[in-house]
């Protein structure tokens, strides 16, 4: 059962009896109906409860609702009517089934298995937490209630305050808001499905380097719902015809121009936003999971061990601190990649950039 001591812990220093009153008549729903933190917590546990609860405080301070599919896989945090949440919930459902049919589970990493791992492995198990709001002065308490969650945060958090959106891989959340000023070229649903689909592939992959990571989001929006209108950290406008015409573009910038592209993208640098190197992105995400499915979760458990090796500082007492915006080098990244693909597999990727749709994967000699 979820004591009342066990969300004083979760939710910040308070008195018992606050704690009470604090849980009265929550916003929450579990698997489609009102439900108890108390009932969560005997079904999902206390990990899972406190979550909801957290969220549902916070909901009911902002007159919203929470949402917690069935397994307690996903929280959603949402000013939606009843209709239109029964449509976000069902884009969730199926967001989570294309990375586990795309994606299924983290296989045991194949690189440098006897140097010292400094990182936990992904468990696969934290909820994943969307936080659909309605407004700037919302997505500002939202932050300062994460950076209240995560100290690490707190820096972050003041910048943060000028995106209309981001997404987190501890905690594993996301937030973007719902109608923002020169907003024309966006759609809700290809926010959630991108930021959902990055959650769930850090669940159970980690933090992967960042162009690989965007690719992947946008190979899923595109699959779900047939164009991309998701552009994290994109400041300017947005053209109508650039929602569905990624193919294409890798097409006429790489035809007749077969540039070594490899060193440019993989030093993308997170938090920035540049146009031909989300296409590569995206292309190089879609060449894997289209060719190369079965081999794309040892890819993704591979490179996350460099992370989880070389990601860090370690001091003289043995303690060790992330880097933050740690990226693995090109020569190590390239190096997985043909590893499980074999020499070579960036000239075929490149292949694919120019002939999109009519690529043919090349036999290989056994």
């Amino acid at each position: 059962m979820l004591t009342a001591l066990a969300l004083t812990v979760c939710l910040a220093p308070a008195h018992a009896g606050e704690v009470a009153t604090l849980t009265a008549d929550l916003p929450l729903r579990w698997d489609g109906r009102a439900a108890e933190p108390d009932e969560i917590a005997e079904a999902l546990g206390d990990t899972v409860a406190e979550v909801a609860t957290r969220w549902a405080i916070f909901a009911q301070a902002h007159d919203a609702e929470v949402e917690l599919t069935e397994d307690g896989r996903v929280l959603v945090y949402t000013h939606s009517s009843k209709s239109k949440r029964t449509k976000e919930l069902a884009l969730v459902e199926d967001t989570l089934e294309l990375v586990d049919e795309l994606l299924p589970e983290r296989p045991a990493p194949q690189v440098d298995a006897d140097r010292e791992v400094y990182m936990a492995e992904p468990t696969d198990s934290e909820t994943l937490v969307l936080l659909q709001v309605e407004d700037e002065e919302e997505y500002a308490d939202v932050l300062d209630e994460l950076a209240g969650l995560e100290p690490y945060l707190a820096s972050w958090s003041e910048s943060a305050k000028e995106l209309g959106g981001f997404t987190l891989t501890r905690p594993l959340a996301a937030c973007w808001i719902e109608s923002l000023d020169d907003m024309e070229e966006w759609d809700i649903r290809n926010e959630l499905v991108h930021r959902l689909a990055h959650l769930a592939i850090a669940r159970r992959f980690g933090e992967l380097p960042y162009w690989l990571q965007m690719g992947l989001n946008w190979h899923v929006e595109e699959e779900l719902l047939g164009g991309i209108y998701c552009f994290p950290h994109r400041i300017g406008f947005v053209w109508a015809t650039e929602h569905t015409s990624w193919d294409k573009d890798l097409h006429n910038h790489f035809d007749g121009s077969r540039y070594a592209f490899f060193e440019n993208l993989a030093a993308w640098q997170r938090g920035t936003y540049r146009g031909i190197l989300a296409r590569q992105a995206f292309g190089f995400a879609r060449f894997l999971l289209t060719h190369h499915r079965e081999d794309t979760p040892q890819i993704l458990s591979d490179l996350f061990h460099l992370r989880a090796m070389d990601g860090v500082t370690v001091q003289e007492d043995g303690s060790w601190q992330l880097i933050p915006g740690w990226e693995p080098s090109e020569e190590a990244q390239t190096e997985v990649f043909e590893r499980v693909l074999g020499e070579g597999i960036l000239l075929e990727v490149l292949d694919y950039f120019v002939e999109g749709k009519r690529y043919k994967k090349p036999r290989r000699r056994s």
